[in-house]
């Protein structure tokens, strides 16, 4: 029976207590073990259950996780400060969401959903009934980001860029990348998936999966520069190394970056200016899982 479950890792202590700037204290140590926080363990299609669930945002200001049900075809809604396991279905009928991003807009929470199948990034308003497409298609898309300008990025995983939709014109543009054309070095990308947007900096950070790297590209740059993974680009187990990584979120003001290292299924910090990252959760390579 395959376990459906979402898993949540806490530190146990960390070398400052000035945390009221910094998301996480750089020096926390992780707990080796983690919690489930949503899912039963089981495939199916309750408010208690998830089926391929892809993505996930944590909205801070409510303490709220969003849930990208792949397989259920919805986005949950669950509390965190509750104990109990009952979600909220908040968006429906979207065949296989692939990545969220909710944004705390007046009139309540927006929800953004890139939908891989559909070749196209969808906006759900509060208690809306259908989603608004944005701009033009995005193929196979599924990273997606948000600025303060309320701009949308989203990754085109087939087509090796990210584009930019502006709700001014409503269109997409090209920001990173180089459309249909994959390479290792700075200007290109290679099955560009998770993305996070530093509203501090206006800088964008790519998961570059296919090139076992994180990317950071800074507003109208020609090209990106790594912040994590090998000069290589080869991928690896050892902790200097990425393997196909999907998933990136970064500390704003530290500028700590976490990244979701996919085939070696575990997460890993990686500290600005370093070589090395340290792994936070999960296993040192494939088929090591999370415990």
């Amino acid at each position: 029976m395959q376990n459906i479950v979402i898993y949540a890792f806490t530190f146990l202590y960390c070398c400052s207590t000035s945390l009221s700037s910094a998301e996480i204290s750089p020096c926390a140590k992780w707990s080796p073990h983690g919690k489930t926080v949503a899912g039963n363990g089981l495939v199916g299609d309750t408010l208690t259950q998830l089926a391929t669930p892809r993505g996930i945002f944590i909205m801070k200001r409510m303490n709220t996780l969003y849930i990208a049900d792949s397989g259920n075809y919805r986005v949950q809604m669950l509390p965190l400060s509750q104990s109990s396991s009952l979600a909220t279905t908040v968006v429906f009928d979207v065949r296989e969401p692939s990545k969220i991003y909710v944004d705390d807009d007046e009139n309540g929470p927006t929800i953004y959903i890139s939908v891989f199948i559909g070749n196209r990034v969808e906006k759900w308003t509060k208690e809306a009934s259908k989603g608004i497409q944005l701009g033009d298609e995005c193929r196979s898309c599924f990273g997606i980001a948000v600025d303060k300008e309320k701009n949308v990025y989203m990754s085109e995983l087939d087509r090796e860029d990210v584009l930019k939709w502006s709700p001014q014109t409503n269109l997409t543009k090209v920001v990173a990348g180089q459309t249909d054309q994959r390479g290792t070095t700075d200007k290109y990308l290679s099955s560009p998936h998770g993305l996070y947007f530093d509203r501090n900096s206006d800088t964008l950070y790519i998961a570059d999966s296919g090139n076992n790297r994180i990317q950071k590209w800074k507003k109208d740059a020609l090209s990106g520069n790594q912040v994590a993974g090998s000069n290589t680009s080869t991928p690896s187990a050892d902790t200097g190394s990425l393997d196909e990584p999907e998933g990136v979120w970064v500390d704003e003001l530290t500028k700590i970056v976490y990244v979701a290292d996919t085939m070696n299924n575990r997460i890993i910090r990686w500290l600005p200016n370093t070589s090395v990252g340290d792994i936070i959760a999960g296993g040192e390579g494939m088929n090591q899982r999370a415990k």
